[in-house]
């Protein structure tokens, strides 16, 4: 009988002590659990900060990126601005020739056929010449028909730069070119009108009156 009661404290003893050696387990793996889950929240806490010292830092060089990115197109829209400026600067240079050699083949042809009829070399019925002709009579540079077509081009280039320089009067140099195109320009109309009003005067008469039987 004693023996049987000890033998049950035995059992019971060693059923307590691992009972309590499990707790202590436990409450050893809650310590380290409640150590690390302090560790990682202090952990998450210097990440948070840090991420936020990173969006400062950050944040200025996304803007300073935005406003590079600005500043790069606007400068790209002044390239191109200056370029189409400097060639309407140029045209007045560039259309300058072709409306003196109208100019000046005009006036040389009007003074040939002048010069013509006062010496009386031909018919007045036939005082009109080919401009190629009277010009060439005369050893001068040829009038050709290219040269006032690329005169009337040329006015019309002028017209075009002029409206530009219009609608930017602000600019401190456009009254200079403003003056330059319309000097050209006009130096161009008074050269064709002077063309066409020789053309009309001696052309002759447009239309002739038609012979009846009344008249015969």
């Amino acid at each position: 009988m004693s023996t049987t009661l000890m033998s049950s404290s035995n059992a019971q003893s060693r059923y307590v002590s691992e009972s309590q050696r499990r707790i202590d387990a436990l409450s050893s793996a809650l310590s380290r659990m409640q150590t690390t889950t302090l560790e990682s929240k202090r952990c998450c806490e210097q990440l948070t900060k840090r991420a936020r010292q990173l969006d400062s830092l950050t944040s200025p060089a996304s803007d300073a990126s935005a406003l590079l990115s600005k500043a790069g197109h606007n400068i790209a829209s002044t390239i191109t601005l200056m370029k189409d400026a400097r060639e309407k600067f140029d045209t007045m240079a560039d259309c300058e020739p072709s409306i003196n050699t109208l100019h000046k083949g005009v006036k040389v042809l009007k003074e040939n056929l002048e010069e013509d009829k006062k010496k009386q070399h031909v018919k007045q019925a036939r005082a009109y010449r080919n401009i190629k002709d009277a010009m060439s009579e005369h050893g001068n540079e040829l009038l050709a028909e290219t040269d006032v077509y690329a005169a009337a081009d040329s006015m019309e280039i002028l017209r075009d730069a002029f409206n530009y320089f219009l609608e930017r009067r602000s600019w401190k140099s456009a009254l200079t070119a403003l003056g330059g195109l319309e000097r050209v320009h006009k130096m161009g109309v008074v050269a064709m009108c002077d063309l066409i009003e020789h053309h009309l005067e001696h052309a002759g008469v447009a239309v002739k009156p038609k012979r009846t039987q009344v008249d015969l």
